[in-house]
């Protein structure tokens, strides 16, 4: 089975993964990847936020389960 290649990448690039980008090439491609990073970023962070609210949330909700479910013992 052939390993799969990220659909960034072409398969000519994956079998010549040792020549590295010419500089021109490199400058090109250096302010969009981070440019790529910080628009990430940031959605990174939202998505943290809301991962933390949730599993608080979710935490709460267990403990009131598991207080109730001992509660009527």
């Amino acid at each position: 089975m052939e390993p799969k290649t990220p659909p960034y990448e072409s398969r000519s690039q994956s079998q010549n993964s040792t020549t590295p980008p010419s500089s021109a090439a490199a400058r090109l491609w250096k302010p969009a990847a981070q440019r790529n990073l910080r628009n990430q970023w940031s959605n990174l962070n939202s998505l943290r936020h809301d991962w933390r609210s949730t599993a608080s949330a979710a935490r709460s909700h267990a403990t009131a389960i598991v207080n109730s479910y001992l509660s009527q013992k």
